[in-house]
């Protein structure tokens, strides 16, 4: 999902990294990483469950938070696919708010993420 994402935003943000500092050059920047992930079994025994993704939005000028938080939105949901055995069913976003500022004078923004996934054989 991490590398799906990073290709839709990769002309939006100067830097898409996973579990990274927001230190260094390069902004706007999205840092992604994943929360939790409890892995619940689902009906009829198909192994799936969600897992919690949060992307924080980096940026130096407080008016392309907007727009950078929609773009993050937007990619998120169109996410699908399998990855390494993985089908991504959907992904739905379940909380978008913007942080206070912080001793950098940085701007950030976090949208909240659940994935759909479940097991896939190719079958």
């Amino acid at each position: 999902m991490y590398e799906q994402l990073k290709g839709l935003l990769a002309e939006t943000f100067s830097s898409v990294s996973y579990l990274q500092t927001v230190s260094g050059d390069g902004f706007p920047r999205l840092v992604v990483w994943q929360v939790d992930d409890p892995s619940s079994k689902t009906v009829l025994s198909a192994y799936g469950g969600q897992a919690r993704i949060q992307c924080d939005v980096w940026t130096k000028d407080r008016f392309t938070l907007p727009a950078l938080r929609a773009a993050v939105r937007g990619a998120v949901r169109e996410i699908r696919g399998v990855f390494g055995g993985i089908r991504i069913v959907g992904c739905q976003v379940t909380n978008d708010f913007t942080r206070a500022l912080n001793d950098e004078e940085l701007y950030s923004g976090v949208i909240d993420v659940i994935v759909h996934w479940e097991d896939y054989d190719g079958g």
